[in-house]
């Protein structure tokens, strides 16, 4: 979470050497972090709202009257940045999503002459494991 919310505060400048094609893909980082983050862009920005509403309670705790302004500052500038990337996001289209969803469910799941010719035999390395974990623990009392 303080990953994608710095990221927000703070966004990285684009590399002036970075081939225009990849662009959009380096400012896409910026979304994929908050989403990993919170789920949504939606979630996020209701919980950073939240965390405002909450810094402007009154009256403010003592041990909290020396930081409260600057995290306010903070967490405006990241709703702000939220607020654009929503904004910039790209769309996606259920439909096309849902359609492509039906196609990979559609096909096999493995070519028939893979299926045909059974399991893979068992290779040096499967065997030593089996035969290590069969013979129990190294130590008395320690489990694997």
């Amino acid at each position: 979470m303080h990953d994608a919310l710095g990221r927000l505060a703070f966004p990285a400048p684009t590399p002036s050497d970075l081939p225009e094609a990849l662009a959009p893909v380096a400012a896409a980082q910026t979304q994929r972090r908050v989403i990993e983050a919170f789920g949504t862009l939606e979630r996020a920005a209701h919980l950073l709202e939240g965390q405002l509403h909450y810094q402007v309670q009154q009256p403010i705790p003592a041990h909290r009257r020396a930081t409260t302004g600057t995290e306010s500052d903070l967490l405006n500038r990241a709703l702000g940045a939220l607020e654009h990337i929503a904004a910039a996001a790209l769309s996606f289209d259920e439909e096309d999503i849902r359609a492509r969803l039906r196609d990979a469910m559609a096909r096999p799941a493995a070519p028939a002459a893979l299926a045909a010719a059974g399991p893979a035999a068992p290779t040096g390395r499967d065997e030593a494991h089996a035969q290590a974990l069969a013979a129990g623990p190294a130590a008395p009392g320690v489990d694997r």
